[in-house]
């Protein structure tokens, strides 16, 4: 009877051996490599607004495409911070809270619940502030917008 429960032992240790050894050598062999590009990233806030009656729209109203926008010009968005860093922007609602874009936004048009979707493109000395409703139509906001820009910049 001892002989029996000691072979189950043995046997059942092996496995848990054998399982955690199979455990280890997929994890050291997987190729989870990183690279660690900056050592050190300094951030700069700007606060921007968007005026309500600066937005452009892109496309006719009515047809997929059509959103509204605002461009501004960024000299702190450079190669490297396009390269190496970050630019994140957040949305600061009526309340003062900061909203990170892309943000969704839903609304009653009256006949329908519509959805705009806020969010933002970069590249080199520019940010693009965008919103596209699902129904493709582009009413400007009824006030200014202010906006937080943080870019983070390698050194």
């Amino acid at each position: 009877m001892i002989d029996i429960k000691l072979k189950k032992h043995i046997v059942m240790k092996a496995i848990l051996n054998t399982f955690c050894l199979a455990f280890a050598a997929l994890f050291a062999f997987s190729g989870c490599n990183y690279t660690v590009l900056n050592d050190g990233i300094e951030m700069e806030v700007v606060y921007i607004e968007a005026k309500k009656n600066n937005w452009q729209r892109n496309g006719e109203e009515g047809t997929q495409g059509c959103y509204q926008y605002q461009e501004f010009n960024f000299p702190e968005i450079t190669s490297s911070v396009l390269e190496k860093g970050a630019v994140m922007v957040y949305y600061i609602d009526k309340e003062g809270r900061d909203n990170m874009l892309p943000l969704v936004l839903p609304y009653e048009s009256g006949r329908e619940t519509v959805v705009e979707n806020v969010r933002f493109d970069c590249e080199k000395n520019r940010l693009t502030l965008i919103i596209e409703a699902t129904d493709f139509m582009a009413f400007p906001p009824d006030r200014d917008i202010k906006f937080k820009v943080c870019i983070l910049k390698p050194y």
